[in-house]
């Protein structure tokens, strides 16, 4: 689904201007400095201009309107609306650009993942969603795995093709597209390993599963476990289900960190 800002983004305009005559090739470098490229200077300009952007009113609305649009409506029968309980964190995956044409601004490309906190019907957790933009102040949003999911897009993806049959198989259903992630929880973090506690509603059966990470070397090993009774018990009492660990290059078990910048005032 797409959805597109028109006019909620005139204001654009003004702040890429203002943002381009603040940092002008070489005029208040230090004389010892390099003086900036064109490309260097457009770069600083787009890098600032992002975190104005992802500040903005018009962004949250984007937010608030794509996390309604994304939550599948089996989970929206368990919680009608989900509120924003803070600034969403942010992880680039490709920089954001932007350009003025006639007066307009825009952003015209990036891809990003957006970290958001949200209550949902008493229950803090978050949803992550993938940012592409499609087009100019066109952004397109894609739900991603929901809450304290540790990995990248490429772990992201193995991970899925791994866990979702076990969940089908936990709670006996036939039907993948029956099937969704409704909340990861980080139980446990070490320097080389980490653990998830995935909750899921399986062709209408709430269900659950433990997820072990471990680093080997320069990959990322991980398996899935069936939770202990009282879910979330200590990782000596997991028992493994027998699932081929999946190896992946080294990623941090950490969740995304660069804040958004604060709401204007």
């Amino acid at each position: 689904m797409q959805i597109t800002l028109n006019r909620l983004f005139v204001f654009l305009a003004a702040a890429f201007t203002l943002m381009v005559l603040a940092i002008p090739a070489g005029a208040q470098a230090p004389a010892q400095a390099p003086t900036p490229t064109p490309a260097q200077t457009q770069a600083q300009a787009n890098e600032q201009l992002f975190l104005s952007f992802l500040g903005s009113a018009p962004y949250m609305q984007f937010i608030e309107a794509a996390l309604a649009s994304t939550e599948p409506t089996v989970l929206k029968a368990e919680c009608a609306k989900m509120t924003v309980r803070e600034q969403p964190r942010y992880a680039v995956v490709r920089p954001a650009a932007f350009s003025v044409t006639n007066g307009q601004g825009a952003i015209v490309d990036g891809v990003w993942v957006a970290w958001v906190p949200v209550d949902r019907c008493g229950v803090a957790t978050v949803r992550r969603l993938l940012i592409v933009v499609a087009g100019p102040n066109n952004l397109t949003p894609s739900r991603m795995l929901p809450g304290e999911f540790g990995g990248d897009l490429r772990l992201e993806a193995d991970v899925q093709r791994t866990a979702v049959p076990v969940l089908m198989e936990i709670a006996e259903c036939k039907d993948e597209k029956a099937t969704f992630i409704s909340d990861i929880k980080m139980l446990a973090v070490t320097p080389t390993a980490w653990t998830e506690h995935w909750f899921a509603n399986a062709c209408g059966k709430q269900v659950a599963l433990l997820v072990n990470y471990r680093r080997n070397g320069n990959a990322i090993e991980f398996e899935t476990a069936l939770p202990p009774d009282g879910a979330g018990g200590p990782p000596a009492t997991f028992q493994p289900v027998p699932v081929v660990p999946q190896l992946r290059p080294a990623l941090p078990p950490t969740l995304p960190t660069r804040p958004g910048a604060a709401v204007p005032k």
